[in-house]
C-alpha cells in the first residue's frame, strides 16, 4: 500500500474540562499556632507590655517596710515589611476566557501572601529556647533524628521543657511537623492503639498526641 499524507487537523474538536487545576499547595499553619495580628490602622507598631514580678519579703510586725516600685517591660513589633502581589488582566482577554482568570490569580495572591507570613512566623522558631538531641538523652547540640523508638521521649521532655520555663498549660501546646516526622509518629501511635486517621483533617491538623495538637 502506498503512503497516504492526509491533514484533518483543522477539522479535530478540542476539549476544555470545566474546571481549572487544582495547583498543589503545602498547608500553611502560621494562623492557627501562633497569635497572628491581621488588621490595624493608625499606627506602624504593635506593643505587648508586661509588668515586672514583685519579692515576696519578710515583714516584722510594727516595723517599716520597703516599697517596691511597679514596673513594665514592653515588646513590641515594628510593622517595616510590607508584601504585594501585583496583578494585571486585560479586560479584552477576560471576556475572551474560558475560565475566571481574575478569580484564580487572586486565589493565588492570597495563597502567596498567607504563604510569607508562614515563613515570618516560623522563621521566629531560632529566636525561641532550643530543643535538641541533648534533652531527649542524646548529644547536646545535635539535631533530634526521630525514631520510633524515641518519640515518646520527644513529647515528654518537650513538655518537661515547657514546665521548666512555667509555660501556663491550657491545652494549647502544639506540634508543627514534617511529614517525615509524622508518618513515624502515626506509626507509633498505630502501634499504642490511637489512629490519626480517625481525626478529621483540618488545615493539615491531625489531632492530639501526648497533649500536643
Amino acid at each position: 500500500m502506498a503512503n497516504v499524507t492526509t491533514s484533518i487537523d483543522a477539522s479535530k474538536a478540542e476539549f476544555w474540562e470545566a474546571r481549572a487545576q487544582i495547583n498543589l499547595r503545602k498547608s500553611l499553619v502560621a494562623m492557627e499556632v501562633a497569635s497572628v495580628t491581621t488588621s490595624m490602622s493608625g499606627g506602624d507598631k504593635i506593643h505587648k507590655p508586661y509588668f515586672t514580678e514583685h519579692s515576696a519579703v519578710s515583714y516584722t510586725p510594727g516595723t517599716e517596710v520597703t516599697l517596691q516600685g511597679v514596673s513594665s517591660t514592653d515588646d513590641s513589633i515594628t510593622i517595616n515589611t510590607f508584601k504585594d502581589v501585583p496583578l494585571y488582566v486585560d479586560e479584552a482577554e477576560e471576556t475572551q476566557s474560558y475560565y475566571d482568570t481574575m478569580a484564580e490569580a487572586v486565589d493565588s495572591a492570597s495563597y502567596q501572601l498567607r504563604d510569607a507570613i508562614d515563613q515570618a512566623v516560623f522563621g521566629q522558631v531560632d529566636s525561641g529556647t532550643e530543643f535538641d538531641a541533648g534533652d531527649i538523652g542524646g548529644t547536646d547540640g545535635s539535631a533530634i533524628v526521630l525514631t520510633s523508638a524515641n518519640i515518646i521521649d520527644l513529647f515528654s521532655n518537650a513538655r518537661k521543657a515547657l514546665q521548666t520555663l512555667n509555660v501556663v498549660e491550657a491545652g494549647d501546646f502544639c506540634a508543627v511537623l514534617t511529614p517525615s516526622a509524622l508518618a513515624k509518629i502515626s506509626q507509633a501511635a498505630t502501634s499504642q492503639g490511637f489512629n490519626f486517621a480517625d481525626a478529621a483533617l483540618n488545615n493539615g491538623k491531625v489531632g492530639n498526641y501526648m497533649g500536643f495538637d
